[in-house]
C-alpha cells in the first residue's frame, strides 16, 4: 500500500498535465531531483524551513518549466512537447551533475520518519503510514480543488474539451500554469518521501519512479486523475 500511494502520488502529476495538455512530462523526475536537492542544501536550518523551501522551490521550478520550455511550443503540436520534455530532463540532469557531481548526497530526515509501529504482530515503519496517510490528503485535497474552486472547474472543462472552453472565457495560461503548479508541489512530497526511504538525493532520483508512474498513468487510462491513483 505504501509503495502504491508513492506511485499513485507521481501518476497524478503526470495525469494532471496530460489531461490538460496531452503531454507525458517526461521532465517530471527532475522536478523531484529539484526538491531533493533542495532539501539537501536547506539541510542545516530548521525541519519546518526545509519542508517549505522544498515546496516552493519545486513548485516555482514547475511554473517556470512551463513558460521557459512548454509555452513557446504549445501550438507545435504532442510530439514536439514530447521531445522537449526529454531535452529538458536530460538538460536538467546534466546541471546536476556539473553542480553537484553524480556521486549521492546523503541527507537524514528527522528520527519519526523511520520509527518502527507495531499492531499484534505486524510491525512497520512509521514512513509507510505517513505515505498512505499523506497521498489519501492530496487526492481528497486535489478532489475538492478541482470540484469547489473556480480555478479547478476550469482545470476540469479544459481537460474535457481545451479549445470549447478557451471559447467560453478560460484563460488557457492560468489553467495550464495551476496544473503546472499541482504538479511541482506533488513532486515536492515525493521527493521529501523518496529520500526518506533512500536516504540521499541524486541526479536521477526522480528517473526510475517516474517511468513506473507512467505505466500506472496507462494503466489506470491517460487522463484520468482517480485512474493514475488506482494505477499507482
Amino acid at each position: 500500500l505504501s509503495l502504491g500511494s508513492l506511485y499513485a502520488l507521481l501518476a497524478l502529476g503526470i495525469a494532471l498535465i496530460f489531461g490538460i495538455m496531452n503531454l507525458i512530462n517526461f521532465a517530471y523526475g527532475e522536478l523531484i531531483m529539484i526538491g531533493g536537492y533542495t532539501l539537501y542544501l536547506s539541510r542545516d536550518l530548521p525541519w519546518p524551513i526545509q519542508v517549505a523551501a522544498c515546496a516552493v522551490v519545486t513548485v516555482v521550478a514547475a511554473l517556470l518549466m512551463d513558460k521557459l520550455a512548454f509555452r513557446p511550443f504549445r501550438n507545435a503540436g504532442a510530439p514536439v512537447l514530447l521531445v522537449t520534455s526529454f531535452a529538458l530532463s536530460f538538460a536538467l540532469q546534466s546541471l546536476a551533475t556539473v553542480i553537484f557531481t553524480s556521486h549521492a548526497k546523503g541527507l537524514s530526515l528527522p528520527d519519526w520518519f523511520t520509527q518502527a509501529i507495531t499492531i499484534g504482530s505486524i510491525s512497520f515503519s512509521s514512513l509507510n503510514l505517513i505515505t498512505v496517510a499523506l497521498v489519501v490528503l492530496l487526492v481528497g485535497g486535489l478532489a475538492t480543488f478541482l470540484r469547489r474552486t473556480m480555478v479547478g472547474v476550469q482545470m476540469r472543462a479544459a481537460a474535457e474539451n481545451f479549445d470549447a472552453a478557451r471559447l467560453v472565457g478560460v484563460r488557457a495560461h492560468r489553467v495550464i500554469a495551476a496544473a503546472f503548479a499541482l504538479s511541482g508541489l506533488s513532486a515536492s512530497i515525493a521527493a521529501i518521501l523518496l529520500i526518506a526511504q533512500g536516504g540521499a538525493v541524486t541526479p536521477t532520483i526522480g528517473t526510475g519512479p517516474v517511468l513506473i508512474a507512467f505505466v500506472a498513468t496507462i494503466v489506470g487510462g491517460l487522463g484520468s486523475l482517480y485512474g493514475a491513483a488506482l494505477g499507482g
